[in-house]
């Protein structure tokens, strides 16, 4: 049984032993103690936890800011959200819109649980929208794939190449798990090239649980694997969109 209640100081031990072990090996760098801490202090209602088997195993935090999917979001790189993950900056306490800094599990299970129960909670707070961003965490990857096939050469792709790969590539693990482009999502260029073998795991994560695929942002967060791209998503509440 997985139960979701709001964090408290105890968690902390617990929020950094996951962020150790989720990150570990990615390149990525994960949030300390600092940033639980900070919050704890600057946006609790924000910061929900997962618990089962009486232990934390799934976490995320969301702060509020000034959102319209109809626009880009305000900043072109997680830090400038994010207040570099701490929201101190960032987060507007009459935003109209949760922005989700993280959301981190060990458990597959208990994390759909946790994704699923933050729609109850965007909704029971009134807001029409909730966007995050999203690693594709399998794209470099996908890259060298290709390259060694012969497909492309990508030492020598340009900015706009990648970028229309990049945004392609996302478009297929919308498709796999069945998601769906936001009203707002640039047009998906046509693109010959070799379905991946499997979603990318963290952007399929969020599109098989009801958030859309808005925009694909390059040079967002410092991420290997993602060759630097991020994916923006985005959740309509049901109480502002039937």
């Amino acid at each position: 049984m997985v139960s979701i209640r709001l964090g408290a100081e105890a968690d902390i031990p617990a929020i950094v032993s996951i962020e150790q072990q989720v990150y570990h090996g990615t390149g990525c760098t994960p949030f300390i103690e600092d940033h639980v801490r900070c919050w704890l202090d600057t946006h609790p209602d924000g910061f929900l936890v997962a618990e089962k088997n009486d232990a934390v195993k799934a976490f995320c935090y969301l702060q509020l800011i000034d959102f319209n999917p109809a626009d880009q979001i305000p900043c072109r790189t997680y830090d400038e959200l994010t207040d570099h993950g701490y929201s101190r900056a960032t987060h507007k306490p009459d935003g109209n819109t949760f922005c989700m800094i993280t959301l981190d599990s060990l458990s597959p299970g208990v994390g759909l649980t946790l994704i699923k129960n933050l729609g109850k909670h965007i909704t029971s707070r009134g807001k029409p929208y909730a966007v995050g961003t999203s690693r594709i965490s399998g794209f470099s990857a996908y890259l060298e794939k290709i390259h060694n096939l012969g497909i492309i050469n990508k030492d020598l792709l340009d900015k706009d190449a990648v970028m229309k790969i990049a945004l392609w590539y996302a478009a297929q693990t919308v498709k796999r798990t069945r998601g769906t482009l936001d009203s707002t999502c640039p047009r998906i260029p046509e693109l010959d090239l070799p379905a991946p073998g499997k979603s990318d795991p963290i952007l399929g994560f969020y599109t098989g649980n009801g958030l859309s695929m808005h925009s694909v942002y390059p040079d967002f967060l410092e991420d290997a694997q993602s060759r630097n791209f991020s994916v923006i998503v985005v959740y309509r509440s049901p109480c502002c969109f039937p």
